[in-house]
């Protein structure tokens, strides 16, 4: 079976911020595993006691995707917002 090609996207870089009741390095280590199954490279993380925030650069497409599952984040999380900001890669 082949696998698909993911073309003519762009590459971009997104900082997002997470805000909710969950254990840190539980979402920390989570964040790491599903940027390794999308792709991405994982940059700058830094978490204080209801926050994590950390920037993704790969395809835009997968950073959306991204974005979408730490939203939901891990089962045993609380995600209360989130926010993303975009910035292109040259």
């Amino acid at each position: 079976m082949r696998e698909p090609v993911i073309r003519n996207l762009k590459m971009a870089t997104k900082q997002i911020k997470i805000i909710g009741r969950f254990d840190n390095i539980a979402f920390c280590d989570w964040i790491f595993h599903r940027s390794a199954v999308l792709g991405l490279d994982i940059s700058s993380l830094k978490h204080g006691q209801r926050s994590i925030i950390f920037s993704a650069s790969g395809h835009s497409v997968l950073l959306d995707a991204m974005e979408i599952a730490c939203s939901l984040g891990p089962s045993e999380a609380m995600v209360e917002q989130i926010y993303a900001t975009d910035s292109e890669l040259e």
